[in-house]
């Protein structure tokens, strides 16, 4: 075994032990050994990634792709660490990219669909995660972004299908629960509730939820609950206004 290829199995093993600076260590230095080597740069990126150098991760995605660009898995980094930095035109061409490489890539077609909603294309969005799901029924993530899309459509019954089925699928996952609750709130206030509890059951930090969780109370008349909920919110998120309104009309009604 070549020496490049003993330190790059090295970091592998320490990244399953969890040892992330130690690995990635490992893999800057394979890559030195040996600058051809796409997977090495694959392995980079996303160690880069892991510790929050997202600008070192790009540029090793791209390295990588220039290697290897029928490597679906390095399009398919490439693309999502550009919709990380924002830049959602060229994520769209390497997500599709990933795509036509490898038409059964599951979470590609769901992260192409995302980037299609940010930007405005809610049509194509729905199309790719319809044809996602196709490829991967199982993944619950896929149902919960084509309820978003199919909202902002106006579509609101086919919209909370897909929250009911993403619930259905992982009773565990908080994001649903929250867009259903949205989807609710001028329709049924108590349901509504309901799913923002859950919401805040499964992910506590959803201040989101915690907020219009005060909001409701609030409506309801039970304060001192609403004002639980707006502190939650605020100790998650201090600079989220809706939540900073709710609490100080609560506390001043409170008399506190």
């Amino acid at each position: 075994m070549k020496k490049d290829e003993a330190i790059f199995n090295k970091g592998l093993t320490l990244l399953e032990q969890n040892s992330v600076p130690e690995a990635l260590a490992c893999f800057e230095q394979a890559v030195r050994l040996n600058p051809q080597r796409s997977e090495y740069f694959l392995e980079l990126g996303a160690t880069y990634q892991k510790v929050g150098e997202l600008a070192k991760s790009l540029d090793c995605f791209q390295k990588g792709v220039a290697l290897n660009p029928q490597e679906p898995i390095l399009q398919y980094n490439l693309g999502l660490t550009y919709s990380y930095t924002g830049d959602n035109q060229r994520a769209k061409i390497h997500l599709s990219k990933a795509i036509e490489i490898n038409p059964n890539f599951g979470a590609a077609y769901n992260n192409l669909g995302a980037v299609l909603h940010k930007l405005g294309d809610l049509a194509e969005a729905i199309r790719v995660y319809e044809a996602g799901i196709h490829v991967d029924p199982s993944n619950p993530k896929s149902f919960n972004n084509l309820g978003l899309s199919q909202m902002k459509m106006g579509d609101v019954e086919k919209a909370a299908a897909c929250y009911l089925r993403a619930i259905q699928m992982d009773r565990t996952y908080a994001e649903p629960y929250y867009n259903l609750g949205l989807l609710l709130m001028k329709l049924d206030l108590e349901k509504a509730k309901e799913n923002f509890l859950q919401a805040v059951r499964y992910d506590p930090m959803k201040y989101q939820a915690h907020t219009n969780l005060s909001a409701i109370y609030y409506r309801q008349g039970e304060l001192e609950t609403a004002f639980e909920h707006a502190k939650k919110a605020l100790a998650i998120n201090p600079n989220f206004m809706p939540a900073r309104t709710n609490y100080d009309t609560i506390k001043k009604e409170l008399g506190r």
